[in-house]
């Protein structure tokens, strides 16, 4: 029987992840944890990169979920489903030497304050560049990266202020040491698990598309 369901005697069972390069590596896990913590265990791999590739791997099966900020869009010509596991307001955190300096002043200037922001293709620097457009005042950018684990890392050396979801602001805190500046008004950033099914048999997708409370 275990021949049968596509893994041999002795194996857990597969479930393939694939996550889209720009979702932040700590809010991934919090959403993959509810597979992780399945009894019996099962083994998932994780691939990550562009959504198109990755979307592309789903509609022919190779993986079973993708973890994304967006929802499956028109132009990807795929009929799968989009199921949203959360949303989360975003905030400004840094090392805790730049907060204690910024925040010597009453009032920011968001002009002079040094930003580390994820690439121009991502939801949330669209999201940001607006935010900035409403303030009416350009930003002051040291960096963009494609990779959030990376740009939190640079922001332990105080180069900058990174944005977070504040879902994750805890876990960021605890791995980085980077603390909470502001929260930036109005922004909110979503995640999905793209599937080809409505409902899943595969007990790991599941657990990741409906969590129990």
């Amino acid at each position: 029987m275990e021949l049968l369901r596509g893994h041999p005697s002795g194996t857990l069972p597969l479930v393939r992840i694939g996550i889209k390069d720009v979702v932040p590596k700590l809010a991934a896990y919090k959403f993959l944890q509810p597979a992780l913590e399945l009894d019996p265990p099962v083994r998932i791999t994780c691939r990550e990169g562009d959504i198109e590739l990755l979307v592309a791997e789903l509609s022919i099966h190779r993986l079973d979920l993708i973890l994304s900020d967006t929802p499956i869009a028109p132009s990807m010509r795929f009929r799968g489903y989009s199921h949203l596991l959360g949303d989360s307001n975003v905030v400004w955190m840094g090392a805790t030497s730049l907060i204690k300096k910024l925040q010597l002043s009453k009032t920011l200037d968001w002009s002079t304050v040094p930003l580390l922001l994820p690439m121009t293709n991502t939801v949330l620097r669209r999201s940001i560049e607006l935010w900035f457009e409403k303030k009416k005042c350009k930003p002051f950018l040291r960096g963009e990266f494609d990779d959030s684990a990376m740009m939190k890392i640079v922001a332990q050396s105080a180069v900058g202020i990174v944005p977070v979801p504040e879902l994750i602001a805890d876990y960021v805190t605890e791995t980085y040491g980077l603390k909470i500046l502001a929260p930036i008004d109005g922004i909110v950033e979503r995640f999905y698990a793209l599937t080809v099914q409505r409902k899943s048999q595969h007990p790991a997708v599941a657990a990741i598309i409906e969590p129990k409370k």
